[in-house]
């Protein structure tokens, strides 16, 4: 029997970014099977900005937790050379900070050596590889930064198993009949 050849299921076009004057940047780790969406545009510079001069600085948003500012570079200088990469976060909205959940989105500003290369990575389409940093990088939160040992571990899970077992012995014996010891469904 002849096999024949998968067919994709994965879309061939993307859905359109919540505002037109950004573009998708697709970035993926190397060993994961998933990509993450940075948002990008050519940076508007203010008057008299010369860390970030117009024509040559890309603005990213979304840039992963992990990602240092070596790593964006690596990946970026596939479109000409990078002169500085900055990395910083944007101000919460308001009802953010109302609801005391302040959660700003990380950004970054690259300047590249030419305005060529600006123009390249605007004009990409492609999954890029994010290479770099340490193992250590992505450890971001409670779970990973409180590890224990493997009895430790173990420990934890022997206790969680014996009390959801007496829990379970507590329910059965609860719906057995009072009178007569029987389950209340069979009396």
């Amino acid at each position: 029997m002849v096999g024949r050849a998968r067919q994709s299921t994965l879309p061939t076009t993307m859905p359109p970014t919540p505002s037109s004057r950004y573009q998708r940047l697709l970035v993926r780790r190397r060993g994961s099977c998933f990509c993450t969406v940075m948002l990008m545009r050519a940076h508007t510079s203010k008057a008299g900005d010369t860390d970030h001069p117009a024509g040559r600085t890309l603005f990213l948003i979304n840039v992963p937790a992990a990602c240092t500012s070596d790593m964006l570079k690596t990946m970026l200088s596939t479109f000409g050379n990078v002169r500085t990469v900055t990395i910083g976060t944007l101000a919460p909205d308001s009802a953010d900070i109302l609801s005391g959940e302040i959660t700003g989105s990380r950004t970054a500003h690259v300047v590249f050596k030419s305005p060529v290369a600006l123009e390249k990575a605007l004009a990409s389409d492609e999954c890029l590889a994010l290479v770099g940093g340490s193992s250590d990088s992505t450890k971001t939160g409670k779970a990973t930064s409180e590890e224990c040992s493997r009895e430790e571990l173990q420990t934890s899970v022997d206790n969680f198993m014996k009390k959801f077992e007496a829990d379970e012995a507590r329910r059965i014996r609860e719906a057995r009949c009072p009178c007569c010891g029987m389950y209340s469904n069979d009396c």
